[in-house]
């Protein structure tokens, strides 16, 4: 057990909170360089596959493409270090709390998400199952910003470091809000 002045990091480093405090006020758009390539390349793919299969004007099939490179994506960096992965999302997540292997299982959710969204087009209980988990996420999220903690995000897994901010918690609603939105397509 670690004691409160330590904070354990997804990677398995031990930092003092004071240091992981300096971390996090000392951050700026300079730090989500590897986020903002990742999000790029997702939109590169989209592009690619909706260019592809003639559909860049179906908004539905844009959006079914944005969210299976995402979830695919995002699941292979949090797959690099499971185990990690699993430390740092029980951090801050409401379910790895208490239940610690829904950190293990995650990953692969998300990788189910991805490849659903790439072949089944249009399903509803595929958008309900995203819109909850997504929305459960970003609970966790919004409530370690509103308190105040200090936690690395696990969103890329334990590759790239990045703090849990409020970008975290933009990624799950976005996410949320585009299950909804093919809900009510």
């Amino acid at each position: 057990m670690i004691d409160q002045k330590y904070h354990k990091m997804p990677d398995g480093t031990i930092m003092q909170n004071d240091q992981m405090e300096s971390v996090n006020k000392t951050q700026n758009w300079q730090d989500y360089l590897p986020l903002i390539t990742v999000f790029s390349y997702i939109l590169g793919l989209t592009f690619i596959l909706s260019f592809k299969t003639n559909s860049i004007n179906d908004i539905l099939e844009i959006m079914e493409n944005f969210m299976g490179v995402w979830f695919i994506i995002f699941s292979l960096f949090k797959l690099i270090n499971l185990k990690g992965f699993a430390d740092g999302y029980s951090m801050y997540d409401i379910v790895a709390k208490r239940w610690f292997s829904w950190g293990y299982f995650y990953p692969f959710l998300e990788l189910a998400f991805g490849v659903a969204y790439l072949i089944l087009k249009s399903s509803l209980y595929l958008n309900i199952l995203v819109l909850l988990t997504t929305v459960v996420s970003a609970l966790g999220v919004f409530n370690n910003i509103r308190n105040g903690s200090k936690f690395q995000c696990s969103c890329l897994g334990t590759v790239l470091k990045i703090p849990l901010t409020k970008i975290s918690l933009y990624e799950n609603l976005l996410m949320a809000v585009m299950a909804l939105t093919m809900i009510f397509l």
